[in-house]
């Protein structure tokens, strides 16, 4: 079983994965642990880090042999020190030319967006996605979240190759 840790200081991004889960049917393929710290992150294969709260200080992620990949928001990009280990994906998550995962279109309020990977990624099964563009539809109990939450809520569901 692959394990998902999902950092953030309120469990924005962790309600926001299981709203959409739910909402689509979709099952992802790992145990989805959240914490407000690092702590026990050790074992993870993926860390999502949502909203770790403000301040000027550099975090460092916990070294895992596991770890393949780190899904956060632009905001926090230049917050965390990144594990020396090879292989470890930075995707990002915005609206930047530069980020990973951007919507290239929304429209929240009715339910769908259109989420677009800008590089190629290895998902969490080893299996390479290329750049897509591709609808979503978010359902009815996740549109009151902001839509920052819902981008790497998304980006975490296609990386665990759940949607």
């Amino acid at each position: 079983m692959k394990i998902v840790f999902i950092v953030e200081k309120t469990p924005r991004v962790a309600a926001a994965i299981k709203k959409i889960a739910s909402g689509q049917g979709a099952r992802p393929n790992a145990l989805i642990c959240d914490s407000a710290d690092f702590g026990g992150a050790e074992e993870a294969d993926l860390i999502v880090v949502g909203d770790i709260g403000g301040g000027a200080g550099k975090l460092a992620l916990p070294e895992s042999g596991k770890l393949s990949a780190v899904i956060l928001g632009v905001a926090n990009f230049r917050r965390l020190i990144f594990p020396g280990g090879p292989g470890v994906q930075a995707i990002t998550c915005g609206m930047g030319e530069k980020d990973t995962f951007i919507f290239s279109s929304a429209n929240i309020g009715d339910g769908e967006a259109i989420l677009s990977l800008q590089r190629s990624i290895t998902d969490i099964n080893g299996r390479k996605i290329e750049p897509f563009e591709r609808k979503v539809r978010i359902p009815e109990a996740a549109l009151g979240e902001e839509e920052g939450d819902l981008i790497i809520a998304l980006a975490a569901l296609v990386f665990c190759a759940a949607i």
